[in-house]
Order: structure tokens, then sequence, then C-alpha cells
């Protein structure tokens, strides 16, 4: 019942932002979560989405798949982590001592901070490795939009905006720089991605062509965002994604998920 209310009162994010102002004046309001592997997180309740994670109501499903499909020696990537609630919520699988490695990639400066500090709670430096970079389908510098919504960055100013409409605000433009999934193939190629970029999964998927030739994952997660679909009209799509990845030998399944659904990539 309790976790039914705090879907409810968190579905409009800016609504409970504004709520938790009035209640929390101090900024921000930060409570420890365990996890259900005993780590721990740091969270903000005063932010909507911390919130739903500190009652165990984000992404349940693909932590349970990850849960299911990570093995000791893997190396995972977690594209677009932001404060680590899936990361920390599989790190137990993972082991350092045969070759086992968490890689996180998240330009949003703030979240990243976040995400260190809980690595830093749970003395996990040998496990976790943290990239300021974002991901994209080219090298270079491009503009991140960076939400007042945990969260709801994207490196899409159309994405962006739109999330204004849906109750965020834009805080602050940045700088972030964008490199391809095909750049780590001699470093730590990975086993498993998880990919949430806020309107930008496919260019993330453009930018690992080799990787999924040469040394492909078994399995990959990406975002399918029907609103971000359906407001750009654009070949930034689930069917287009779907047709790139069978190209490479790849089945799609898709999944329901925060976000409203996900696409498990699995050869």
């Amino acid at each position: 019942m309790k976790k039914l209310f705090i879907k409810l009162i968190t579905n409009n994010f800016s609504l409970y932002s504004k709520a938790a102002e009035l209640f929390y004046p101090e900024r921000p309001f930060y409570e420890y979560k365990k996890l259900k592997n005993g780590y721990l997180m740091w969270l903000d309740l005063k932010d909507a989405f911390q919130m739903r994670a500190y009652y165990d109501i984000v992404e349940e499903d693909i932590i349970k798949l990850l849960r299911g499909t990570l093995r000791p020696e893997d190396t995972f990537y977690d594209i677009g982590a932001h404060i680590g609630i899936i990361s920390f919520s599989v790190a137990d699988l993972i082991d350092e001592t045969k070759g086992g490695q968490i890689v996180c990639f998240e330009p949003d400066h703030k979240r990243r901070e976040e995400l260190a500090d809980n690595m830093r709670l749970n003395r996990l430096r040998d496990r976790v490795l943290i990239y300021e970079n974002a991901m994209y389908s080219d090298d270079g510098n491009r503009k991140l939009y960076v939400m007042k919504q945990s969260g709801w960055s994207s490196l899409d100013k159309k994405v962006a905006l739109h999330s204004e409409s849906k109750g965020s605000k834009i805080e602050y433009v940045t700088t972030a720089y964008c490199t391809k999934l095909d750049n780590y193939l001699n470093r730590r190629p990975p086993s498993v991605i998880k990919i949430d970029a806020e309107g930008s999964d496919y260019e993330v998927l453009k930018g690992g062509s080799k990787l999924f030739r040469i040394a492909p994952p078994r399995l990959v997660i990406a975002e399918q965002n029907e609103w971000i679909n359906n407001f750009r009209n654009t070949k930034e799509n689930s069917m287009l994604m779907d047709v790139y990845m069978y190209s490479f030998g790849y089945k799609a399944e898709k999944i329901k998920s925060t976000a409203g659904c996900d696409v498990v990539y699995y050869l």
C-alpha cells in the first residue's frame, strides 16, 4: 500500500518537488537506504526519482534481469549511471579478483558526485570505475542540458524542452565530452550493457558497430521511451534501433520499466 502511495505522489515530478520544498526547506534531505544485497545508498528524498528508489520502485524488472544474468568475471557497462541505483544493486555479483568490473558513465556532474559518494560508502573503489564522459555515435563535445529533475538530463535539446513541458526545468547547459563504445574495444570491452541516455540510446548503440561485430556483449538493455519517439518523429525510434541490432545477430524482447519500456537485446 505504501509503495502505491509513493508511486502516486511521485508521478507528478514538478508537484512532488514543490511539496518537498515546502515540508523540507533544507536542501537536500538525505537518508541511507540499505539495498537488498546489503549495500548502502545515500539518497536525497526531496528528489522524486530517489524517493522511488528508497521504496524499491525504480527499475525493478531491469535489476531482476541483470541479477539473473551477470557473472563474477563480467564487465558491466552502466551508461547513464545516474547515482548508481542499478550498479550498486548488482555490485555483489561482480568479483574484481576474477576480472570483473562495473564501469559507470555519467556526464551530469552533480549525479556523478553522488555516484562517487555511494561508491566510497560501500568501499567499492576496486570494483567500480566512474567516467565523466557521455556515450554517443561520434567523439567530441556536445551540449548537455541538465534538468532539475534527477535522471532527466539529456544531450538532446528537444528532449530537454519536452521534459520541461512534463514538469521539470533546465537548470543549466554545460559541455559534455562524448565518446564511442568502439573506443573501448582495446580497453575493457563489456559483457553486459545497460543504456539510459534520455533520448540518445540509439546514438549510443550506433557508436558500437565495431564492438557488436568483433566482441559482442551477450546482453544489451536500452531505453525505448515512447513519449520521446512520439513527439520527435525522427530516425531515433524503436523500429530502427531493433533493425540496427538485428543486423548484428541480436534478438529483441520488450520489458516494462520506470520510463515506460525498455528493450533487451540478446544473442
